[in-house]
Formats: structure tokens, C-alpha cells, sequence
């Protein structure tokens, strides 16, 4: 993502820099957006990598093997069963809020580069 942004720069920040600077208001506007494209791009990239970073919590197969005896649960095909699926239905709602975190952060990346991208090459056209 950053390397799509970063060719729509290279690519449209050509005439705005190297040409007449806009002047106008809808110059100033489109650059303005460009600037705030980039932003929410660059914060939403920093939100994806910092989900990264983030420590992976699982059960203890030691604690849960500890656990599982005392409720005499190992001797229970069905008791153990059962208290695993409950234990991976706790473990899918943590991952479908990782999930809806990343989602996030990437439409706000994608969102980010088009707006940039917009504003560069309004910039270009009115300077």
C-alpha cells in the first residue's frame, strides 16, 4: 500500500513541483487534500502494523490440562467437548474484533491514497 501511494506521488507530484505552483483557491484546496490523504493513509498504515505487535493470548495447554482434570472433564468425552467449543467460540470473538481492527485500518489506507491521488492530480490540472 505505501508503494502504490508512493508511485502516485512520484508520478503526479512531477507538475506540482516542477511546474507552476497552484495559486488559487482550488489549488490550495487540492493540495490541501492530498496532504490529508496521505495522513489518514500513513495513521492507517501505523494502525495495521501496530495490531502486529500485539501479543497472541492463548490457553495454556499445561493451565488447561490442570484445569480440565480438576473438572474431571478429561474422563467426559462429552464434558471436554463441550468445554472446548465454549473455549473456541471465547477465542473467535477475539479474532473477529482483530479482524474488523484490520479491515478498518485497511479501507482507511485505500480511502487515504485515493484521496491523495485525487488531490495531486487536481493539483497538477489547476496549476
Amino acid at each position: 500500500m505505501l508503494a502504490a501511494a508512493a508511485l502516485g506521488v512520484t508520478l503526479l507530484s512531477g507538475p506540482v513541483i516542477g511546474g507552476a505552483h497552484p495559486a488559487g483557491a482550488a489549488g490550495k484546496l487540492a493540495l490541501a487534500a492530498a496532504v490529508g490523504g496521505l495522513f489518514v493513509m500513513v495513521t492507517g498504515a501505523i494502525r495495521l502494523l501496530g495490531v502486529c505487535r500485539r501479543p497472541v493470548e492463548g490457553p495454556d495447554p499445561q493451565q488447561l490440562t490442570a484445569e480440565l482434570k480438576r473438572g474431571g472433564m478429561l474422563d467426559d468425552e462429552a464434558a471436554f467437548y463441550e468445554s472446548m467449543i465454549a473455549r473456541l467460540g471465547d477465542r473467535r470473538k477475539a479474532v473477529e474484533i482483530a479482524f474488523e481492527h484490520l479491515d478498518t485500518s485497511f479501507t482507511a489506507m485505500v480511502w487515504g491514497i485515493l484521496v491523495m491521488l485525487g488531490g495531486l492530480a487536481l493539483a497538477a490540472i489547476v496549476g
